[in-house]
């Protein structure tokens, strides 16, 4: 994840990650993201009986979805060094 970050920030790609320990904020993100993995094929293939089908997905959809996907990988590890950071310094 750390040679990610670097290689994105390298080539002027970084993404800024708010480190506040609030969790509310981050269940906001959260559901921001969750409303756009909605794709409308997702649904209708979770709401049928029986077995999920196959499900046919836009590549602008996966990609995006990938991107998301790093962004909150990304932020989860930079929050995660924020709050052990914190958490050594207060010893």
């Amino acid at each position: 994840m750390l040679r990610e970050y670097a290689d994105l920030e390298a080539t002027g790609q970084g993404w800024d990650v708010e480190t506040s320990t609030d969790v509310a904020q981050w269940v906001g993100e959260s559901r921001q993201l969750a409303e756009f993995a909605c794709h409308p094929a997702i649904l209708r293939a979770v709401r049928q009986p029986g077995d999920l089908p196959a499900i046919d997905l836009p590549q602008e959809y996966l990609q995006t979805a990938g991107e998301s996907a790093r962004r909150r990988v990304i932020a989860a590890g930079v929050r995660l060094a924020a709050l052990l950071n914190a958490a050594h310094s207060s010893d």
